[in-house]
Order: structure tokens, then C-alpha cells, then sequence
């Protein structure tokens, strides 16, 4: 599951002022008349769309989207235009879509290029959001993209009717001037109020636990007993493994930093924004893992290990009595350990950690919101088109497609609802990227994500994490003004460097606990209270945001 990371580039760009101006399932078979189809027409006035009209066209029409391929993708696919989902949205909507991909490794690069160079395809799948100083809103400012609020109030009713009319993901899509900035993004749905599944938390060798007569650990007195127990015992070398060089702290050790009640980085206390690395709470974690570092509970080598590379191999040599892993990572080691090598070998889940019983944790992983968005370029002459085709990805059609892939060949349909084939079970990597696809998926199918996880662990521990909140993490949608961002970036480039080495000098004893409030004065006078003003403005500016 990937997580998004916004980054900015600075790019060439022009200075042109931004341009101001489901229910029914749709079937590939239906017919409508001619005079209701858009032929190629440029004009934004035509009337509101009920529904949208398929095909879209009624003469040929190439429209070129631009778009990555994921590495893993790349191995089994030159081109999207060879995916069976991607041919059929083709055949279904009339249009001929050109794809144009650059170097599994060049993405930003030639990103680069290509917007200095002036010359940009029709649509863009992403990278404005990602790699373009400013973001969405400053490519519509220098004239690259397109404001599409009156194209989606003429030709998008699906986008209109399950997007935008529901109130967390009308926000998410917008700006904060109401300028729609990620249409055409991959919507996952909520599951619990503004809160998504987990993917990433603690585990335990429940075989050891057993053995030695101990229960799954919540608290951090629990889990001190729990671990110190695994290291006497003799029974693993490492009590709890650690990835710190791969994985964003906030994934390892983000499950104790929040039992006090802080993360590593920005989080919010109602509405009230704050940066839980100068935080007292944040101090009190740092005197635990220095504790459990020196009495040899922690990885040894957890500054320079990485999650692929040191914690995973751990992990299959049984090595390690605990630590956070993603769900996905269960299936390999169920499958290559205990079916294989120790069927004695059982992991169980754990609760995110907190300080006493009955206490919630705030800082849940939370797989929700919003991936990716199609963005339409001003260079696009048909842009009526273009909207109706992105339209098409929030259609229940697109979603069974793009989700799901081929009826026949990698799901059939099993007491009305989609089930895997056998062949989609064995040859589960090459036919996901044959066969469906994220560029045209509107939503998220969770039916479809369930039958990826099938052990019972991975499901119990949706149940387990799920328990706990999302209170204390700031909302995805928060946006900075341009201003803000350079201002941003400028102060935590130096900030992050700063607070990540002293985070391992202090678990390490390199430098003692004592110096904490040096190291608060010190993060203070590089500008976190700017950096955190500017966090606390766009939260506000969100909260309002309708």
C-alpha cells in the first residue's frame, strides 16, 4: 500500500493567472442518440449532463495521458495501453488513449524535462500534486493546468453525485478557495467516520508468548515485561526488531512514541497543532527506548537497518520476538515459516501500545482518503472529453474494472458479488497488473482489497487496530499556500536533519536525556513555532474549507 509522500521541484513555468472560469450502472451496450454525444466539442457552455453519455464520442478522438509505471508493473507491462481494464475503458468510452511513460526511475527527472520543455500531453496521472513547486494550484496560476470546477459542473455527474456531495471528500478534493484540485483521484473510502484501515502495527511470536506464560502486552509496563522475558528466555537474539533507515519512524516506533500522547513530527491536540519532537511526552519516550536499548531489548543495529533488507530476513529466520510489520508481510512469512520451515511458529497482533489500561491511542495507521488525481492540461484541446472520460472512472463499471479487472478471467461472479479465479490466486502478481489498474480506479473496492488478505491474522488485525483513533493526526487535506510551502520546506529540511540525529543519539545514550531542553532550545531557535504557525493556518483554513 503505498503511502504518498508530497515533495517540491522547482520547474520552469510560465506566469499566466490562473483561469477562473451513481446510482444507474452504465453498460458498455447502451445506446444513445447521436445529437446527446460530444464530438470533439471545445465549448464549456453545453447544457449539464443528467448522466454521462457512452460511448463519449461518436468519431475517432486520441486523447495522451501521462503517467508512471510501477516498478514491480513495469516487469510485466511495456505499456498500459497493453492492460485488458485499460482497453476496455478504450472500447467503452470510444476514446483512443495514448500512455506515455517515463524511466522506471526517472520520474521526477523527466517530469522536469518535459514541463520545461513547454510541450505536456493532454492529461497527467499525478506528479503535479507531488513534484511541482506549489502544487495543483500554482500549475493552474502559470497556465499549465486547467480550473476544471465548470467542467465537472457540466460533464462529470458521477464525480458530482458520490464525490462531492459527501462531506469529507468534497474537502479533500478541493482547495481552499473551493478550486477543485485532485479530480480524477482514487477515492478510499472511509469505514469509520473519517478513519480507514490499518495496515501497519505490532506483532509478537504468540508461540513464545505462550511458552513463557505471558499475555499480548498494551501497555509500555507490559510490553517491558514481555521483552525482557524474550531476551532471558534465550529464545530469540533480537526481543524487538526495529527498521529505522527504511521506514518513517512514525511506522516502528510511532506505536510507543504515541503512548505518550505525541508522534514525531506534527499532530494536533483537538485543533490546536503542535510537534511532538519538542513535546515532554516525546522526552518521556526517549528515557523508555533508552532504557530498553541499554538492557539490549531493541535491535542493536536499528539506526542502519532497513525493512526489505535486515528486519524482514530477521523476521524468517525467526530471530525476532516482536516488531511492527505491514499485513502483507504476513502472507510471506506465513507462507515461507509455517507452512514450510516451523509450523510450531505463530505470530499474533498486538494493540497499539498505551501508557494504562483503558487509554486510547490517537495515532492510528489509517489507509483512507485520497491517491493520485488526473489533471488536464491546458495544452488539451478537447478538455469536454477529457472530463467525461475521467467522469467514466467513478462509474460502479470502472471501479468493477479497475478493481477487479476481466469477468471470466480473474473474477467471477458468485452469488452476485466478484470472487477471485483460481487462476487469479496463482498467478496473483503479473494478472493484477494485466488486468486492473489504479489510473482510471475512482474508488477503492474494499471487497476486492479483503481477497488479497486471506489469513485470519490479517483480518483480526483490522478488528484490533481499528480500536483505537485518528484524533491526533492531521487531516490529508491540509494545503499550503505557496508562500507557506517554500517557507515550510526551508525550516523542516533543517529541522527534521536536526531532530532525526539527536532522536538516535538520545535512544543510543550518545547524548544524555539531560540535554533535552538544549536540544527544545535549539529546535526552537531554527523556527518550529513558523513551521508549526503555518501547519495551525492551514488546519484552520481546512476545518472551514466547505
Amino acid at each position: 500500500m503505498a503511502l504518498v509522500i508530497a515533495m517540491t521541484l522547482s520547474v520552469f513555468s510560465g506566469c499566466t493567472k490562473k483561469d477562473t472560469n451513481n446510482d444507474g450502472e452504465v453498460s458498455s451496450n447502451e445506446q444513445t442518440d447521436t445529437k446527446d454525444k460530444t464530438d470533439s466539442k471545445d465549448d464549456n457552455s453545453e447544457a449539464s449532463d443528467d448522466a454521462l453519455k457512452l460511448p463519449i464520442v461518436d468519431k475517432p478522438l486520441k486523447l495522451s495521458l501521462y503517467s508512471s509505471l510501477h516498478p514491480t508493473e513495469a516487469k510485466y507491462v511495456n505499456n498500459l495501453d497493453e492492460n485488458e481494464a485499460i482497453k476496455k475503458v478504450q472500447e467503452i468510452t470510444g476514446i483512443d488513449i495514448e500512455f506515455i511513460h517515463p524511466p522506471v526511475g526517472q520520474e521526477e527527472e523527466q517530469f522536469n524535462i518535459m514541463v520545461a520543455s513547454g510541450e505536456l500531453p493532454d492529461i497527467v496521472k499525478g506528479f503535479f500534486d507531488s513534484y511541482y513547486k506549489g502544487g495543483v494550484e500554482a500549475a493552474m496560476n502559470d497556465g499549465l493546468l486547467i480550473n476544471v470546477n465548470d467542467l465537472v459542473e457540466q460533464h462529470a455527474p458521477n464525480f458530482k453525485k458520490d464525490v462531492l456531495s459527501n462531506e469529507l471528500y468534497n474537502k479533500l478534493v478541493k482547495a481552499d478557495d473551493g478550486t477543485i484540485i485532485r479530480f480524477g483521484a482514487t477515492v478510499i473510502p472511509t469505514l469509520d467516520g473519517e478513519k480507514g484501515r490499518a495496515y501497519v502495527g505490532p506483532v509478537l511470536r504468540k508461540d513464545l508468548l505462550d511458552e513463557l506464560g505471558l499475555e499480548v502486552p498494551e501497555t509500555i509496563d507490559e510490553w517491558y515485561k514481555v521483552l525482557t522475558a524474550f531476551k532471558e528466555s534465550g529464545k530469540v537474539k533480537i526481543p524487538l526488531a526495529w527498521a529505522h533507515k527504511d521506514w518513517d519512524t512514525i511506522v516502528h516506533a510511532g506505536n510507543f512514541i504515541g503512548a505518550y500522547g505525541v508522534n514525531n513530527s506534527f499532530y494536533r491536540e483537538g485543533e490546536t497543532v503542535k510537534y511532538g519532537p519538542i513535546e515532554s511526552g516525546y522526552k518521556d519516550f526517549l528515557l523508555t527506548f533508552n532504557k530498553w536499548y541499554n538492557e539490549g531489548l531493541l535491535d542493536p543495529d536499528f539506526a542502519t537497518h532497513g525493512y526489505w533488507d535486515n528486519l524482514t530476513p530477521m523476521l524468517m529466520a525467526g530471530d525476532v520476538g516482536s516488531a511492527c510489520i505491514h499485513l502483507w508481510e504476513y502472507r510471506t512469512y506465513y507462507e515461507t515459516v509455517i507452512q514450510k520451515e516451523n509450523p510450531k511458529a505463530e505470530l499474533v497482533v498486538a494493540p497499539y501500545t498505551v501508557l494504562n489500561k483503558g487509554d486510547k491511542f490517537n495515532f492510528a495507521d489509517s489507509y483512507h482518503g485520497l491517491s493520485g488525481g488526473l489533471y488536464i492540461t491546458t495544452s488539451c484541446k478537447h478538455p469536454v472529453e477529457a472530463t467525461k472520460l475521467i467522469d467514466f472512472s467513478y462509474t460502479p463499471e470502472a471501479t468493477r474494472m479497475m478493481n477487479w479487472g476481466i469477468e471470466g478471467v480473474t473474477y467471477d461472479m458468485v452469488d452476485g458479488k466478484p470472487q477471485r479465479t483460481k487462476e487469479m490466486e496463482e498467478n496473483h502478481m503479473e494478472m493484477t497488473y494485466k488486468y486492473t489498474s489504479f489510473v482510471f480506479r475512482g474508488f477503492v473496492d474494499w471487497d476486492q482489497n479483503d481477497s488479497q488478505y486471506p489469513y485470519d491474522l490479517q483480518h483480526q488485525a483490522w478488528d484490533v487496530w481499528s480500536d483505537s483513533t485518528i484524533k491526533g493526526v492531521l487531516p490529508q487535506g491540509m494545503i499550503k499556500t505557496e508562500e507557506e510551502s517554500t517557507k515550510f520546506g526551508s525550516v523542516m529540511t533543517e529541522i527534521e536533519s536536526y531532530v532525526d540525529e539527536m532522536f538516535l543519539k538520545f535512544i543510543m545514550g550518545l547524548e544524555p536525556i539531560d540535554k533535552f531542553d538544549e536540544y527544545v532550545a535549539q529546535v526552537k531557535s531554527m523556527g518550529i513555532d513558523d513551521a508549526i504557525k503555518i501547519q495551525q493556518d492551514s488546519l484552520d483554513r481546512y476545518n472551514a474549507r466547505k
